[in-house]
């Protein structure tokens, strides 16, 4: 497990991934207030999940 290696890019990453998580729960909290606007922040959200999951992964092996 080599994750320690580059403390500050890893910190920013999972910055990014709760940040992205909080929108992610704001989204399901507007679903009942304006179901297309929630539905349209989780859409996009779990989007940049992928693509944020597809690059870490690339990272991972590319270290390798």
């Amino acid at each position: 497990n080599n994750l320690r290696k580059d403390g500050p890019y890893q910190q920013s990453t999972w910055s990014v991934l709760l940040s992205l998580h909080s929108v992610l729960e704001l989204g399901r909290g507007c679903k009942g207030v304006g179901g297309i606007v929630g539905r349209r922040i989780r859409t996009l959200t779990e989007m940049s999940m992928n693509m944020v999951h597809i690059r870490l992964s690339m990272e991972m092996k590319a270290r390798d």
